[in-house]
């Protein structure tokens, strides 16, 4: 399966700055030597070997002096989605990347949903006496900047930001973080990089944060990158609404769309996650969940799938 544009500019952000993996597992509280962090020449993503295992980017610390070997590696995985391969192939990386450099080495996930942080923080199972875990950040560990100054600090860590709090329903705070972030990467990249970042921020923010964007941006790249992002079809029916002049019928029905296809993604989601423990799902159960379209409901039951023996006990009390 290819990967998405937004999949990729992701991955580019760390090719670009390679120390920025280093900084994400700070945050987790993973502290490394004070050392260069450098994307591994020969472990660009699709590199590693065998040929079906693609990691997204692999950070090497190489220890000083050069020539003398590896302090530590980091494996970055870029996740959108629940993917039950991954369960196999992510270990695979890790010990391909022991095994060649002789070194430490992690696997930093990075992901804008929770349902999805949730999942991927769940121990593998490897065997009777093996257990594999990644090192995930999602939402609830990337703050939601609001501060100038920590952007300008942390230019990248403020773009993962607008990814990871794209969809919050403070649309007003996240229009505010995402104009910051832009107008600071507008004074220190070059416009090749501008341009990816730009990108990459417009892409992963709602309806309303977009809007609110370029209502008080004076920059003429958001309105264009705007413009692409809606031109790329991310969320069905905008580019309509804004022909109809928005129309307050329209407008409500768009919205009312939105929220139907988040209901759908997390039932979906709930239930690949409820299957991937091997937990039975009786019909009765399935339509309960199905009829749900509380969203605050759902999120909930996704909480709570991490830790139920039973899909019953999802049901013992709501929220």
């Amino acid at each position: 399966m290819s990967a998405s544009p937004e999949h990729e500019r992701l991955v580019r952000l760390f090719e670009e700055r390679p120390g920025l993996a280093v900084e994400l597992l700070g945050i987790l509280g993973v502290q490394l030597p004070a050392l260069p962090a450098h994307t591994a020449p020969e472990c660009k993503p699709g590199n590693l070997s065998p040929a079906e295992f693609h990691a997204d980017a692999v950070i090497t610390l190489p220890k000083d002096p050069p020539g003398s070997g590896y302090a530590f590696g980091i494996i970055v995985e870029v996740q959108r989605n629940l993917d039950q391969r991954k369960l196999f192939t992510w270990p695979a990386y890790f010990a391909q990347f022991r095994a060649r450099y002789e070194c430490p080495v992690c696997l930093l996930i990075i992901t804008a949903r929770e349902d999805v942080a949730a999942w991927c923080r769940r121990p593998i199972q490897m065997g009777p006496h093996n257990v594999f875990t990644a090192d995930v950040l999602g939402p609830a560990e990337v703050p939601l900047l609001d501060d100038e100054a920590a952007i300008r600090r942390a230019l990248e860590v403020a773009v993962l930001s607008c990814v990871v709090h794209g969809q919050d329903p403070d649309a007003e705070a996240v229009s505010r973080l995402a104009n910051t972030t832009l107008a600071v990467a507008e004074e220190v990249l070059p416009d090749e990089l501008l341009e990816v970042y730009s990108k990459i921020v417009v892409s992963m923010l709602s309806k309303r944060a977009v809007e609110m964007l370029m209502a008080t941006s004076n920059h003429e790249y958001v309105s264009e990158f705007a413009k692409m992002f809606h031109a790329e079809g991310r969320v069905e029916g905008r580019v309509e609404g804004r022909v109809e002049g928005r129309v307050e019928g329209r407008v409500e029905g768009l919205e009312e769309g939105e929220v139907k296809g988040e209901v759908k993604g997390k039932t979906e989601a709930l239930f690949a996650f409820l299957e991937s423990r091997g937990l039975l799902i009786s019909q009765k159960n399935r339509d309960r969940i199905l009829a749900c379209t509380d969203n605050a409901q759902l999120d909930a039951w996704i909480r709570k799938a991490v830790s139920v023996a039973t899909v019953d006990e999802l049901f013992l009390s709501q929220r």
